[in-house]
């Protein structure tokens, strides 16, 4: 995925990255895909960005959230990324940006890894933009056995009840305008 860092991090003693600060749904609540996009330039280093663009040192990054891992034709993955299996989700992704060996030792990527969650959940919703078809994010109101609820999609309010009465105007409220059909007397 990115590259280009000085002095990697030793994958932990376990082999696995280390566990994220806090749940990524959360992080992607406040991301931002321009701070995102600023942060990901470094990717650019290694990876194309654009569609049809295909590989440079690494795999390009084009529509990558939700596709499947070791997948980019024409790019020769290590062994370990072409037999970790399932789809880069926003989790994989996650975990994966946090300390790429940790999370595929022997990994040809040499980039250490972003540190901050922030910084993770910016770049995770710019990848997401790299798509014709953008997926939905997770919001932390998405458990981990639910499906990802759009952050961007509104959410529409549920219609009054039959029998609701309508709010009082606010005091300072000017009078409400009379009907079209009035005539003045």
């Amino acid at each position: 995925m990115f590259c280009v860092e000085p002095d990697p991090p030793a994958p932990s003693e376990t082999g696995k990255a280390a566990p994220a600060e806090v749940p990524i749904e959360k992080a992607l609540a406040s991301a931002d895909v321009k701070r995102g996009e600023a942060t990901a330039k470094i990717c650019q280093t290694c990876h194309n960005l654009t569609k049809g663009a295909g590989p440079k040192i690494g795999p390009d990054l084009w529509d990558v959230v939700g596709r499947p891992k070791g997948s980019v034709a024409g790019f020769a993955y290590s062994e370990t990324m072409k037999s970790k299996g399932g789809e880069w989700t926003v989790g994989d992704l996650n975990t994966f940006l946090t300390n790429p060996r940790g999370f595929v030792p022997g990994t040809k990527m040499t980039f250490a890894g972003l540190p901050r969650e922030d910084q993770r959940a910016d770049v995770i919703a710019f990848l997401n933009t790299l798509s014709e078809h953008p997926k939905p994010l997770p919001t932390a109101a998405s458990g981990p056995g639910e499906p990802a609820k759009s952050a961007a999609a509104p959410q529409n309010p549920p219609p009054p009840p039959a029998n609701a009465t309508p709010a009082a105007p606010p005091a300072n409220a000017a009078p409400a305008a009379p009907p079209a059909d009035h005539k003045p007397e």
